[in-house]
Order: structure tokens, then C-alpha cells, then sequence
């Protein structure tokens, strides 16, 4: 059973997204997938307001408003596809493919991806091993890594000097006592150039409909439940 305070944000956090689902609708309002239907039922993979409003891991629009400077785009850990669905309809000629190992997550891509009409656009598989992301490694590819953890693994097993043509992001976590970002920064500095994306406060008045809230209940609007982990940018080094 949930402690008494978990239930009460839970049941605050329910409030907020319905609210914002009644004001914004089913459509991604702002940042680089704007346009991007997202209806309810595709809302179990993370929080639902921040990915509506447009603001979900806002660190990252730097990169992701510049697809169209890629040839390919992979998602390791697709989930329900938010990033693989809005980089298809952001990018018509961009290749995409999306890995998970939880089924349901694999379903729920597919059905976002058929809602919003870029099914045929998208390939979605299951575990990526090494030697399938060695294989999909090349210039003008970007590489998301989001696995819970055992990014460090996959990147090991690859071995990064088979990914040193592809930019690489990756969602660095928790585990245990430890964050896997240093292991992830010392395989990744050998063969690109490395910027580490922390965290950012977010302003709720970017969207003055959620002026009219509590203060708890705006940020609660915006709030990713996720704990301080950065994420690391690597770009591929340009040789001379």
C-alpha cells in the first residue's frame, strides 16, 4: 500500500492532468512534437500533462528541434513511442526505428503511431543488442538511450567506438547508491564530445491556463516524477 502522502499527490496529480486535458485537449500544445495527438489511453508510460503541455524533458528540445539534420533516428526504450511518433510527423524523410522489451509498450507505439497516421514510417523491435545498435550506427544518426539502468551494460557490450559515427543521448539513473552518469561520460568521452543536460526549473507561466491553479497544482502540471539524473549529449568528434 502507497503512504498516505503518495496517495494524496497521485490523486492531486489525476486533478491536474484531467484539467489539462479539459483546457488543452488531446494535442501536444508547444515544443518540438506540437501538432502530435496524444490521447489518453497512450498516457501510461509517464506523467501525461508535461507531454501535453510540451514541456516533458524540455532540456532535450535543443536536439530534437534539429531532426531534420538526421538521416535516422533510434529509440532504445521507445515506450509508447512520444519520441518516435513526433519525430515522424516533425521529419517526413526520416527513418525511425524504436526498440523495447515490454510488449504493451511495443503495442501502445504502434497504436500512437497508427492514431496520428505515420504507422508505415515507423519499425519497432524488440531488446536492441549490441550488435543491432552496432549495426545501426552511422553518420547522421541520432541514438536515444533511455533503459532504466542498463545503459552502462548496452554501452559496454556495443563497445562506443562502434557508435563514434552516431550522436548519442542517453538518460543516465539511479542504481542502487550510484548514478550511472560517470560510466556513461568515460565510454562515451573517448570517441565524442560530451554535454551533460541537467535539469531545469520549469515556469508555468509559459502556459498562463495554468495561471489559475494552485501553486502546488502548476507544478504538479509540469512535474516529470523523475529524480536528479542528468542526461549526457554526445556528438560525434569530427576528425580532420
Amino acid at each position: 500500500m502507497l503512504p498516505a502522502s503518495l496517495v494524496g499527490v497521485n490523486f492531486r496529480r489525476e486533478l491536474v492532468d484531467a484539467y489539462v486535458r479539459r483546457t488543452f485537449g488531446d494535442t501536444v500544445r508547444s515544443g518540438p512534437f506540437k501538432g502530435m495527438a496524444y490521447p489518453e489511453i497512450f498516457g501510461f508510460g509517464s506523467l501525461q500533462s508535461p507531454k501535453l503541455l510540451g514541456c516533458y524533458e524540455a532540456e532535450l528540445h535543443p536536439v530534437f528541434n534539429t531532426l531534420s539534420a538526421y538521416n535516422r533516428f533510434v529509440d532504445v526504450g521507445c515506450d509508447e513511442g512520444y519520441y518516435l511518433v513526433g519525430a515522424a510527423l516533425g521529419c517526413p524523410g526520416l527513418e525511425l526505428l524504436g526498440f523495447d522489451v515490454s510488449e504493451a509498450s511495443r503495442d501502445a507505439c504502434r497504436r500512437l503511431a497508427e492514431f496520428n497516421g505515420v504507422a508505415d514510417r515507423i519499425a519497432i523491435e524488440g531488446l536492441c543488442t549490441p550488435d543491432r545498435l552496432r549495426s545501426l550506427s552511422a553518420p547522421r544518426t541520432l541514438i536515444l538511450i533511455d533503459i532504466e539502468g542498463s545503459e552502462v551494460e548496452l554501452l559496454e557490450q556495443t563497445g562506443t567506438g562502434s557508435l563514434a559515427a552516431a550522436d548519442v543521448i542517453v538518460e543516465t539513473h539511479r542504481v542502487g547508491p550510484t548514478s550511472t552518469a560517470d560510466a556513461v561520460i568515460d565510454l562515451l568521452d573517448r570517441t565524442h564530445d560530451i554535454t551533460v543536460v541537467t535539469q531545469q526549473v520549469r515556469d508555468p507561466a509559459e502556459f498562463p491556463d495554468l495561471l489559475v491553479l494552485s501553486q502546488l497544482h502548476r507544478f504538479l502540471a509540469q512535474w516529470e516524477g523523475r529524480t536528479a539524473e542528468p542526461w549526457i549529449v554526445a556528438r560525434a568528434r569530427q576528425t580532420p
